[in-house]
């Protein structure tokens, strides 16, 4: 009877194809009100490193973001904006450039992110525990 049963359903039984119809709908319903953590917890992702440690995280450099030329620099070099926050740099806010591969983020924005993992959230550059060549 089992065998019965699992022919008809790839037989292109139209009842079949409707309930998985259905739930297809259903499931990405579901997934379009999911947050990006929720999905990353229920789907995975990447393998990321584990969260920095607090000792780590304090020694990587921080700066302060000055205005030349009418645009926000860090250490010299125009920055945009915080690619975890999508806001822009203030004059005078506190920041931190990834010694690894020089990316610029707010220190709170950046910060929360290092504690759950050991990587840059742009390029995904492991950060290790040795600083990295500086960026100039």
């Amino acid at each position: 009877m089992r065998l019965h049963r699992e022919a008809h359903a790839r037989s292109g039984n139209p009842v079949n194809a409707l309930g998985q119809a259905i739930a297809q709908q259903q499931f990405n319903a579901l997934v379009d009100v999911m947050t990006y953590e929720e999905l990353y917890e229920y789907f995975g992702g990447p393998s990321m490193p584990e969260g920095m440690s607090e000792e780590v995280m304090e020694s990587l450099p921080t700066a302060k973001v000055a205005w030349q030329d009418g645009a926000a620099t860090v250490t010299g070099r125009q920055v945009g904006e915080c690619a975890i926050c999508l806001e822009g740099f203030a004059r005078g806010e506190k920041v931190r450039e990834l010694p690894q591969c020089c990316h610029v983020f707010h220190q709170a924005c950046v910060d929360r992110w290092l504690r759950m993992h050991n990587a840059c959230p742009l390029c995904r550059t492991a950060l290790g525990t040795h600083p990295g060549t500086g960026c100039a």
